[in-house]
């Protein structure tokens, strides 16, 4: 088998769209299904059959693959309703996107750069919080448009940092998504930079000069973002993806890992 065995499956034995209708009730008998344009060749079903029942073979005679649905793969994966960071998990979590851009493990927890981010903003537009008041995990979009990014050191006064975060904050409780570029006291910063100057903040009580670094996650040089291909027959004739393209990319922000909790 190559790639993903359902798909495998169903563009192998055709079909896959007529028996969706037909489970979701809206034809009522299975002969009511339309057949293939290409009908197989009795020789074709022979070797699809044999090829089916070795992939199926070897499956079975494995002792280390456990059989699940993807029901019971969401379950186990499953995350409460709403997660919170203390203080000092939030500084942790900064300090590690800070060394490396990525997402972040906090026992059975992980973040995405995203995450990390709407934390911060959240707490660090809140200066009158009490130090213990637990911070909220949320979830947002990467941005939704190219994000920007510094190209100079820039010294950051307190006061822009701070405008910057509660944009970013905002942006979030307003959209669901990371801002592609904030505009704080006339200095224009992208996400990045915001997270770079928050983690700072969190971590030393203070922002320093902040310098130009990658607008996107290190997951976003990896070759499934770089070389993205969308091939459906029912894409017009010269189709060229290229905003879904970089959508992908630019959600890099959001990538993080399940935790199985079974």
């Amino acid at each position: 088998m190559f790639g993903h065995p359902c798909r495998w499956g169903a563009e192998t034995w055709w079909g896959q769209e007529q028996w969706a209708d037909y489970h979701a009730g809206k034809v009522t008998e299975p002969w009511q299904l339309e057949p293939p344009s290409r009908p197989y060749t009795r020789a074709q079903i022979e070797r699809l059959l044999e090829e089916t029942d070795r992939c199926l073979g070897w499956v079975a005679a494995r002792r280390d693959l456990t059989p699940t649905t993807y029901a019971e793969l969401n379950a186990a994966c499953a995350e409460p309703s709403m997660t919170w960071l203390t203080a000092t998990e939030l500084t942790r979590a900064a300090s590690e996107v800070r060394e490396r851009f990525s997402c972040v493990t906090l026992d059975d927890m992980t973040l995405s750069p995203a995450d990390v981010l709407a934390a911060l903003a959240w707490r660090l537009s809140r200066p009158d919080a009490a130090p213990a008041q637990p911070i909220p995990v949320r979830r947002p979009l990467g941005p939704l448009s190219e994000p920007h990014a510094l190209i100079e050191a820039t010294a950051v006064p307190a006061t822009t940092a701070a405008a910057a975060f509660r944009q970013v904050d905002e942006a979030i409780e307003r959209t669901g998504a990371l801002p592609a570029k904030v505009s704080a006291n006339g200095l224009d910063l992208g996400p990045a930079d915001v997270l770079g100057m928050a983690a700072q903040v969190m971590i030393a009580g203070e922002s320093g000069p902040l310098v130009p670094g990658p607008a996107l996650p290190e997951i976003a040089s990896a070759q499934c973002f770089q070389e993205t291909h969308f091939n459906s027959w029912s894409y017009p004739e010269g189709f060229e993806p290229r905003f879904l393209t970089e959508l992908a990319r630019w959600q890099s922000w959001t990538f993080r890992p399940a935790r199985m909790r079974w």
